[in-house]
């Protein structure tokens, strides 16, 4: 309200609006009271543009009420009475309070414009201090590489001061190594509009460190280079893990290479003791048919032999004693053999054992390499999420700037335009100009009366609502902004708890409408416990607002665990939306498809916010008529 002290419209510029009237007033009676009624606001014209100028609309406003009063009384006819007997003086106080109402009109607009200066260098100076916060080394050359832009991650990771680097060809200052010629990047910048790629840096104490360089162009009004920004990130640990990892395949190819010679050197010696132990089988099954037509010999020999008992019993007696003897030695045989194949048996099994060792020893050691390349590969991924999401919040802050400035564009015009205190001084005028319409011609009364009764109400009407519209916006900013800047204290916080209070908070509704909600296992996760009800509720809030009523709802809430992250997701069968839409509905103030349910359009520019401080992201799937699932991580 106007008479609010925190503003700058405070009871000190309407005192200074009575006092410069009343000087003025005084200067007129004292000193020019020689022109009598002639020359009536020549000190007051003046008196409302300082009271305008210094206080703003309303004190202005209140200086050319005042003036006009104090000339109706002092030097307008019938004097000493707030009566006007001629049209001309009417005309002439009509005059003279148009005039000060546009003077104040102009004055107001001029504090606005200083305001609104005074707002954007704040912005340019909160943004500069989030730059030099950063960890990256930003800086921003112009078209001859010349640095006119230094943060503090880049002075302390190049060593440089501010002082030492702004001025200083880049090139020159860190001694930069291309890894492909400096014309190609400037061709692929003046292209495309952006270069990325791998750099080698001299830091001032002379070490040489390996960079992963973003460099984006940007161009003037009229689409014309003017200057580079360049953000660098320290990648030379990454290097020297991936040279290392080189090396580590190089000895790696160099053991197998060993190992496949050994393995071929075992080889041949297993098939060497294979064929030795052929040949001693073939040997044995050959002494074995001899042994059995020993035996066949032996038996015919035998059966001679009884027949020829009787005839010759010392002669069979010898042939006993010598097939005992043949006996013995088919004994020695067999056993000497049974040793041999023992023997090559375990010299066998030494070498199986010791194929196994090696074997088990190649493996370690692939499953070591294989661990090695996904270490690396998750730190790329690490790499390539950092720069994707750097690039999403540079794209979306333009467009929330962009936004700001064109909400904001056409409250602020009809608040130059118009004001409620024109309302009041509307009334007052149509007071003072009833009995003398009378006496002017009937054309000019029904003009004058349309101006008074249908224009001029329209118009506050109109501005009313503009500054309802622009009330709200200003808040939802400011709720915007405080999140963005308030500190998150982590704790472990119940999902399920969560998720049951914010149903509970929309119990009438979901009644009402026979909504069917459905919610998995949630887990316990280490997060902020007030940001994740705002998330959630909104989201809740979302999917019972958009339903369809003409369908059951149905809404369903769920949680998938996946490797470091928590993926919570709410989904529902309500009306949808296109994939054209998909950006827009995380824009501030940016509403989809039909706009009959109540809504700022702030309530997932909160998710997304909240989201992102928690360090995860947000996003959604959705088809039009058929439903909307809407999901986001939060980091174990």
């Amino acid at each position: 309200m106007f008479w609010d002290l925190k503003t700058r419209r405070s009871w000190i510029g309407y005192v200074v609006a009575v006092m410069i009237v009343a000087a003025a007033a005084g200067l007129r009676l004292a000193f020019l009271s020689s022109l009598e009624t002639r020359a009536t606001y020549v000190t007051l014209f003046p008196a409302v543009t300082i009271a305008a100028a210094y206080g703003g609309f309303y004190p202005g406003l209140l200086a050319t009420a005042l003036s006009a009063l104090l000339a109706m009384l002092f030097w307008i006819e019938t004097i000493g009475y707030f009566t006007i007997k001629t049209p001309a003086d009417i005309i002439s106080v009509i005059v003279f309070l148009v005039s000060g109402i546009i003077i104040s009109l102009v004055c107001e607009g001029m504090h606005q414009a200083q305001r609104k200066l005074r707002d954007s260098k704040e912005e340019l100076m909160v943004k500069s201090e989030l730059l030099d916060f950063a960890h990256d080394y930003i800086m921003v050359r112009d078209m001859d590489s010349r640095v006119v832009y230094w943060n503090q991650g880049a002075e302390m990771g190049y060593g440089f001061t501010v002082a030492e680097a702004v001025g200083q060809v880049t090139h020159e200052l860190l001694q930069t190594k291309f890894l492909e010629s400096a014309d190609v990047i400037l061709a692929e910048l003046l292209a495309n509009g952006h270069w990325a790629g791998a750099l080698v840096h001299t830091r001032k104490d002379g070490v040489q460190i390996v960079v992963y360089s973003n460099q984006t162009l940007k161009r003037g009004a009229e689409g014309e280079p003017v200057s580079i920004m360049e953000v660098d990130h320290d990648i030379t640990m990454q290097k020297k893990a991936e040279e290392t990892v080189r090396e580590t395949n190089l000895r790696l190819q160099r053991f197998n290479a060993e190992l496949e010679d050994q393995v071929l050197a075992r080889t041949s010696e297993l098939q060497e003791l294979n064929a030795c132990l052929e040949e001693e089988a073939m040997e044995r099954l050959a002494t074995q048919e001899a042994l059995e037509q020993l035996n066949v010999d032996l038996e015919k020999i035998v059966e001679q032999r009884t027949r020829e008992l009787q005839d010759s019993t010392a002669i069979l007696e010898e042939e006993v004693v010598e097939r005992q003897a043949a006996q013995e030695a088919l004994q020695d045989f067999n056993e000497n053999l049974e040793a041999k194949v023992a023997k090559r048996t375990l010299e066998l099994q030494d070498i199986n054992a010791a194929l196994e060792e090696e074997i088990m020893e190649r493996q370690a050691a692939q499953e070591a390499l294989v661990e090695s390349r996904d270490a690396l590969l998750i730190s790329e991924r690490q790499l390539r999420h950092f720069s994707d999401e750097l690039q999403e919040t540079n794209g979306e802050l333009t467009s929330f700037t962009n936004s700001i400035a064109h909400d904001f564009r056409s409250p602020m015009v009809n608040i130059k335009g118009f004001s409620r205190e024109l309302g009041m001084s509307l009334d007052e005028l149509r007071q003072l100009l009833h009995d003398a319409l009378l006496r002017l011609p009937k054309q000019v009364q029904e003009k004058v009366a349309e101006v008074l009764d249908k224009d001029v109400p329209d118009s506050l009407n109109f501005i009313y609502s503009s500054v309802d519209k622009l009330d709200r916006m200003v808040n939802a900013l400011l709720g915007l902004a405080r999140i963005g800047r308030q500190e998150l204290v982590l704790q472990d916080v119940d999902i399920g708890v969560i998720v049951q209070q914010a149903v509970q908070s929309f119990k009438h509704q979901i009644e009402t409408n026979t909504i069917q909600i459905t919610v998995g296992a949630l887990p316990t996760v280490k997060t902020h416990s007030m940001a994740m009800e705002q998330v959630i509720g909104n989201l809740v809030d979302n999917a019972v607002k958009y339903l369809v009523p003409s369908r059951p709802g149905q809404i369903s809430i769920n949680c998938a665990d996946e490797g470091d992250w928590y993926v919570f997701s709410v989904e529902d069968n309500g009306r949808g939306f296109d994939e054209s839409d998909y950006e827009k509905i995380f824009q501030a103030f940016r509403r989809v498809g039909m706009h009959d349910v109540p809504g700022d359009g702030m309530g997932l520019a909160y998710v997304r916010t909240l989201v992102r401080q928690l360090g995860g992201r947000v996003w959604c799937e959705s088809e039009l008529g058929v439903g909307t699932k809407m999901m986001f991580t939060v980091p174990k």
